[in-house]
Parts: C-alpha cells; sequence; structure tokens
C-alpha cells in the first residue's frame, strides 16, 4: 500500500510539474515576439479573446485580451497640429486635428505667432523646439556585411555633400542627431530606416557599430550616437529632404522612427519626439540674428519673422555660428518659386510608403507634399506628428482613403498608442491536473516588454 501510493503520488506530481511548465511555456512563446502580440492582440477586447500561437507538443492553449491603453502623448497637452505663419498662408485642407490646428496662420502680422509659441511641447501651443547639439564631425556611408543583405549605414553627425539613397538595397540611419548642409535625395527603389524603433531596419543601431565598415574597409572612427532611440534631421544652409519616386519601378518606403530621449540626455533633449527641424534665423557676421524677411525691419512689418534659434543644454543659449548655419530656403513672399525644405514628390502610380512620426519644425522653410495627376494609386503618405512651416503646400491631387483603402495621406498631428495592457492566459488541455497561467504584460509599440504580474494555478 505504501509503496502504491508513493508512486500514484509521483504520477501526480509530475504531471502537475510538467504542465506548470506548459502553461509557461505558453507565455514564452507569446512574448518572443512582442510586436507582433501588440498588433495580434490589439484587437482583442476586454471580454473577447484572441487565439496566441502555442509550443509545439504542448497541450496548452494560449489566449490575449485588451486591458488598458496609453498614447504617445497626454492629450491635455497637445501642440498645434499645424501651424503656418508666413504672412497671407493658409492651411491645406485635410489636416489631421489631434488638437486643433493654429487659427492664426497667416496673420498680418509676422511676429504674431512667437506669443503663441513655446520651446516645450504645451496645450494649445506652436512647439519650437530648441536645436539639440550634434557631433561636429564629417560622416560617410558605411555598409554591412553580406549577412545583413545589401545594407548601408549611416551615422549622426556632420553631412556638408548631397547624400542620395536610390536602393534598390536597404539603408538605416543609427540613432542620433544628423546635420545637414545639402540635399539629402531618397528616390528609386530606396528602402529606408531612420533610427531604431517599431519599424526594423536592415541592421540595428548596436549591430551597426560592431559590424559596418567604410570603402577602406575599417568600422566607424567614434560615431556619435547618442542615447535614446529614434533619430533626427537638422537642416542648415541649403540642406534639404527630397523624397521622390519618379525613378521608382518595384516601390519605395521611408519611414522615420520617432526620436525619444532619456533625460539625463540634455544636450540632446529637444530632438526628442522631433524628426525634422531646420536652423532659424539669419547669418550676420559671426552671430546669428533674427530673421525678418526679405527686408529686415524693427519691429518686423514684412511677409515673415523668426526669431534667433537656441540651442539646448543645461542652460538654453543662443545657437553657435560655428556650428550651425541658417536654412537659406527661405520664400520671399506667397508667389516666388522657392525650394521647399522638406519635399514628398509622387509623380508615379508605382508603391510608395512615406511615414515621418515626429514633429516637423520649419519655420522658414516650406514643407511640400506633390501628387501628380494619375500618381495617387498605392501611396501611403504620413506626416503626421505636427507641422510648423512658413508654408505648408499639398497638391490638389491626393488619395483619399475612403474611397480607395489602399491609399493614406495624413498631414498634421495624430496621437497614436504607443503602449497596450494585455492579459494573457494559457492553459492545459490534456492530462490532469488542470493548470492555468495568467500574465498582465504592458507591450510598447516598439517591442519592449514588461511582465506586470504572472499567477500560475492547478486544479
Amino acid at each position: 500500500d505504501y509503496a502504491m501510493t508513493v508512486s500514484r503520488a509521483s504520477r501526480v506530481q509530475t504531471n502537475k510539474t510538467t504542465n506548470d511548465e506548459s502553461v509557461k511555456a505558453g507565455l514564452r512563446i507569446a512574448l518572443a515576439d512582442p510586436t507582433s502580440l501588440y498588433d495580434v492582440c490589439a484587437s482583442a477586447g476586454l471580454t473577447t479573446d484572441v487565439p496566441l500561437a502555442t509550443p509545439p507538443g504542448f497541450d496548452v492553449s494560449s489566449t490575449c485580451s485588451w486591458v488598458d491603453a496609453q498614447s504617445a502623448e497626454d492629450p491635455e497637452t497637445l501642440w498645434y497640429s499645424a501651424s503656418t505663419i508666413q504672412v497671407g498662408s493658409t492651411l491645406p485642407s485635410g489636416v489631421s486635428e489631434a488638437n486643433i490646428v493654429y487659427s492664426g496662420s497667416g496673420a498680418a502680422d509676422p511676429m504674431a505667432w512667437v506669443v503663441a509659441s513655446s520651446a516645450a511641447q504645451a496645450g494649445d501651443t506652436i512647439w519650437t523646439p530648441h536645436l539639440p547639439a550634434y557631433d561636429n564631425k564629417f560622416q560617410t556611408k558605411y555598409t554591412m556585411p553580406s549577412g545583413y543583405g545589401d545594407c548601408t549605414v549611416y551615422f549622426p553627425g556632420k553631412y556638408i555633400d548631397p547624400v542620395t539613397v536610390t536602393g534598390p538595397g536597404k539603408t538605416f540611419f543609427a540613432n542620433g542627431i544628423y546635420y545637414f548642409e545639402n540635399t539629402i535625395t531618397i528616390s528609386g527603389n530606396a528602402d529606408v530606416v531612420v533610427g531604431d524603433g517599431a519599424v526594423e531596419g536592415c541592421t540595428t543601431t548596436q549591430e551597426a557599430l560592431f559590424d559596418a565598415v567604410n570603402d577602406s574597409g575599417e568600422g566607424p572612427d567614434s560615431p556619435s550616437v547618442s542615447g535614446g532611440v529614434g533619430s533626427t534631421f537638422v537642416f542648415g544652409g541649403a540642406g534639404r529632404l527630397l523624397i521622390d519616386n519618379t525613378m521608382t519601378t518595384s516601390g519605395m518606403s521611408v519611414v522615420f522612427n520617432k526620436r525619444y530621449v532619456q533625460d539625463t540626455e540634455v544636450s540632446t533633449a529637444s530632438s526628442a519626439g522631433v524628426s525634422i527641424m531646420t536652423v532659424n534665423g539669419l547669418l550676420n557676421g559671426g552671430v546669428i540674428d533674427p530673421l525678418c524677411w526679405p527686408v529686415a525691419a524693427t519691429p518686423c512689418t514684412t511677409n515673415l519673422y523668426v526669431p534667433a534659434p537656441m540651442q539646448t543644454g543645461t542652460t538654453p543659449a543662443p545657437a553657435p555660428a560655428s556650428f550651425f548655419k541658417p536654412s537659406t530656403l527661405v520664400p520671399p513672399d506667397l508667389t516666388t518659386p522657392t525650394t521647399p525644405v522638406v519635399h514628398v514628390n509622387m509623380t508615379t502610380p508605382t508603391p510608395a510608403y512615406v511615414s515621418i512620426p515626429g514633429y516637423i519644425s520649419a519655420p522658414q522653410g516650406i514643407v511640400s507634399v506633390n501628387y501628380a495627376p494619375g500618381a495617387v494609386p498605392g501611396k501611403d503618405v504620413r506626416l503626421n506628428g505636427g507641422l510648423l512651416a512658413a508654408q505648408i503646400q499639398v497638391s490638389a491631387d491626393r488619395p483619399d482613403t475612403d474611397a480607395d483603402p489602399l491609399t493614406t495621406f495624413i498631414i498634421g498631428l495624430e496621437n497614436p498608442t504607443v503602449q497596450q495592457t494585455f492579459k494573457i492566459e494559457t492553459e492545459t488541455t490534456g492530462s490532469t491536473p488542470h493548470v492555468t497561467g495568467t500574465a498582465i504584460v504592458q507591450v510598447n509599440q516598439q517591442g519592449a516588454f514588461y511582465v506586470n504580474s504572472y499567477v500560475v494555478q492547478s486544479n
């Protein structure tokens, strides 16, 4: 009797241990790809479960349900969706209004907008972020080993020559601050990811630091990769971004991952949430003065006024002319043709995906999105982090998502969900005892996750 009792107890304990580990394996499988988990479980509800993949060879089932969500920004402190500040300028139709647009756009007083602006993110204000520090070191392009495919890498720093990205290979810009004084052109069948984040590139910043080499076979020399994730493009002088699909034959993809910066990164703190910004003001000898365009006057009563730029730091200070050149792509009025600082130019019907989720701050330049007639199909263009510009120009031809779900055009400011909380439940379906595992997990859009609680029970 004793031997039989021990034997039965041993089998029960063995089955319980096996089933405990089975449900734990179910949770591990669910968390193996947190980015996919974020997308799959987003369709669940408080009472609507979504089935998840389970480990092969185990008699378990897994489901997830939605618990909570967190937006990227506090809805109470959202800045204006779009603002234009050149006298007489108007906002294009169809601007996404996560909060509201700046009602004073195009006011007759070119200085009126300044009182509505703030260097910090705040509700019902025009966000005018200070310039971040960057490494004043000339950079070039690098390539990754063959195991990464055709993968080109750029590191943060200073670029004074034109940069051209055409594909068909993939291109990755490592995390940090980029300063351009010439045109960066993305065209052809380019596949570009800027910074680490929700969308994966052909490599990561960490891998590129170890494995990327230049034409001489040398690795990056002290690349100025800053903390946080994502990247910010700063344009000075004739610097500008041109995304053009004129020569695209199979498809184009340009994705900025939103910039996130830790509080300790004081010198680059102002880049948080910013994808693109310009160096403002007017160069006067060795200093940068405010811009009153096209004729200097005090007070400014002409077409455009922009204060002199400040650089972030423990105490913000005037941006040094030795490091920054004010943008020269300034429109003197609403009718004189001027090269845009940011220009998305769609001229062919080939597919194109453009996503710039961070803020675009170009108060003395033009932001332009152009669709040629017949070029609308297959386009997904999103400038959805908010915009500040002298002018915002959008062509009459543009996607209509309601009429064609394969096309998307967003310009303005959205407040997307960036973190969701799910309940993941795994239970055995075979041998006794019946074991359940319940986890409450926070999952970020870019793939990071945190298990708040995990309980395993048997019955």
